[in-house]
């Protein structure tokens, strides 16, 4: 079987040195060259056509963000993973870099690291291959071209798609997870009644149908969400949680640039925020989110207890939290990301009765995710992703199908 052909991109040979040890025992994965920095890569592009490439944000000549734009007009597919310090400015360069199209990210693993450094080298070097092995099948690669940007100007309308709905027809069953407890109800914030989704609701019909919303995401996350959040309408009835899997310096920039594209309110989670319709929160870099009632309102919790799934946050946490609480009312959406987190939440979500909806394979950036979901025979329905707003407007203002 052939293996895979890597590309490494970075100014820094102690990098490049580094990257190229991390993968040098791996049966599956070959190192094809080299290059310090854009203008070169593009070059070795051209003459070794890479499965997939590893590109630095910051270098001379030419920066990642420049190489991923120049990449992206010719190669819609190829995979690129970002190597970013992850600091204030490398984070929003990191959200700029998949705004242009990039795949994945991992933080650079420089001398700077803080903690033990060999540990840190082999989470790095396990996250590497672990992103390589599961982006590389070009064939279930999404077309970058199709996805708008984050930095869209307009909003986006969901289009019908070319792509067919799949209705649930698997048979086969996850095991089950035990809740776990919801936490005090300590540090609860006030209502904000300044929400831009508040306008024009219907309370009597709310009460009626889906009262939350839950969505998983993960690779291939930010340019999803964005697709998602921009065909929203204002008026839209419920509060939505998002778990996507982030460290902390990316979730709060995530937020802000999805508020600026959108049509509700998105911020990041803060311990105590209280629910409120047509307004979005993102569980924030290493915190699981879970809710819990407080009077007549749902409340935001916030822990550090362990990862599931090797995540924090992790999508199964909030799920089975929000699905014991809203049982048949609430709604769980499974987009593009790598492993099969969520899916075990999915399950309690079916089993107390709420719906579940999950991207389709072809619109995926990854199909971990939402592919084992539908493995399962957890998803009611499967759906390409510009179909995703029109189907959960549907259920959330009219009611189930």
């Amino acid at each position: 079987m052939a293996r895979i052909k890597l590309l490494i991109v970075d100014d820094s040979s102690a990098v490049r040195r580094i990257l190229s040890s991390f993968i040098k025992n791996d049966p599956d994965i070959e190192l094809v060259d080299q290059a310090e920095n854009g203008a070169v890569a593009l070059q070795k592009i051209a003459q070794h056509n890479p499965d997939i490439v590893t590109l630095d944000i910051e270098m001379p000549v030419m920066d990642g963000i420049t190489t991923i734009s120049e990449i992206r007009k010719t190669n819609k597919k190829l995979p690129v993973i970002m190597l970013s310090t992850l600091s204030q400015r490398g984070s929003l360069a990191t959200l700029d870099a998949l705004a242009k199209g990039a795949s994945d990210y991992l933080p650079k693993p420089t001398a700077m690291q803080t903690g033990d450094s060999s540990q840190s080298y082999d989470n790095i070097r396990l996250d590497l291959i672990k992103k390589i092995k599961a982006l590389v099948p070009v064939q279930h690669m999404q077309s970058f071209s199709s996805t708008p940007s984050l930095f869209a100007s307009t909003k986006s309308s969901s289009g019908s798609g070319a792509s067919s709905v799949v209705t649930k027809s698997s048979n086969v069953v996850a095991s089950s997870v035990p809740m776990r407890p919801l936490g005090s109800l300590a540090n609860v914030q006030k209502f904000d009644p300044s929400c831009k989704g508040m306008q024009n609701l219907n309370p009597q019909k709310i009460l009626s149908r889906i009262e939350l919303v839950v969505i998983g995401v993960s690779t291939g996350g930010p340019n999803a969400l964005q697709a998602l959040f921009s065909a929203l309408p204002k008026n839209f009835p419920t509060p939505i949680l998002i778990v996507q899997h982030m460290p902390p310096q990316l979730t709060a920039l995530l937020a802000d640039r999805l508020n600026s594209i959108s049509q509700l309110s998105v911020k990041e989670a803060k311990a105590g925020d209280l629910l409120q319709p047509g307004c979005v929160y993102i569980a924030p870099g290493d915190y699981h989110m879970t809710v819990a009632r407080s009077g007549v309102n749902t409340a935001v919790f916030l822990n550090q207890e362990q990862p599931e799934n090797s995540c924090r946050p992790a999508v199964d946490v909030t799920m089975r939290s929000v699905s014991q609480m809203y049982k048949k009312n609430m709604l769980a959406v499974i987009l593009t990301g790598m492993g099969q987190d969520g899916m075990l939440g999915c399950k309690v979500v079916q089993e107390n009765g709420g719906a579940v909806l999950a991207q389709d394979q072809s619109s995926s950036v990854v199909w971990g995710m939402p592919g084992a979901v539908v493995g399962a025979g957890l998803a009611d329905m499967v759906l390409p992703l510009q179909m995703m707003s029109t189907e959960i407007v549907k259920r959330a203002i009219y009611g189930r199908r």
